[in-house]
């Protein structure tokens, strides 16, 4: 479980970089508004791509306890949200109504991406490895994809794609 926790804070630390940047870069061009919900996707692909990338290191397979740092991945994102935007100066009631989704709040999505982060990253992980079972991902993509390699080598992602060949008759 401590893993687990390294890998939250690894989470957060490119979330908060993300958000600086979304900050400093977005906002003043498209407004608040606009550049969250450019900015949430962004985060999204970030928190899964590290959780799949740091699955095999967290060495966690049991859905319950991948389920348990889930839960707990989202309490301390939602403490550690709330805590960022009191120290920015932000009032909890419109920190809280970030929670309502009715009322434009993404912070309940979030909180559910991190819940199932950890299992999904497993799972996902456990697909490629076994070239199957998990969550059937590379179906997803394309129907004839055969396999998914992404590896981090050298600080550059590499996403490499095979093709299953076509039956040929004859």
């Amino acid at each position: 479980m401590s893993r687990g926790l390294a890998v939250w804070l690894v989470i957060m630390l490119a979330e908060t970089l993300h958000g600086l940047l979304r900050g400093l870069l977005l906002v003043p061009r498209v407004g608040e508004d606009m550049a969250g919900g450019i900015g949430w996707p962004i985060g999204v692909v970030i928190v899964l791509g590290i959780s799949i990338a740091l699955a095999p290191w967290m060495a966690i397979r049991d859905t319950s306890a991948l389920l348990r740092l889930g839960g707990l991945w989202a309490v301390l994102t939602l403490i550690f949200e709330l805590t960022i935007g009191l120290l920015r100066g932000l009032d909890l009631p419109r920190l809280l109504a970030e929670l309502n989704p009715l009322a434009g709040g993404l912070t309940i999505y979030s909180l559910a991406v991190m819940f199932l982060a950890p299992l999904l990253a497993a799972r996902l992980r456990l697909d490629h490895v076994r070239g199957g079972g998990g969550f059937a991902l590379r179906q997803l993509l394309h129907p004839r994809l055969h396999a998914l390699r992404v590896r981090v080598d050298g600080g550059e992602l590499l996403v490499a794609v095979e093709e299953r060949a076509r039956a040929r008759d004859g």
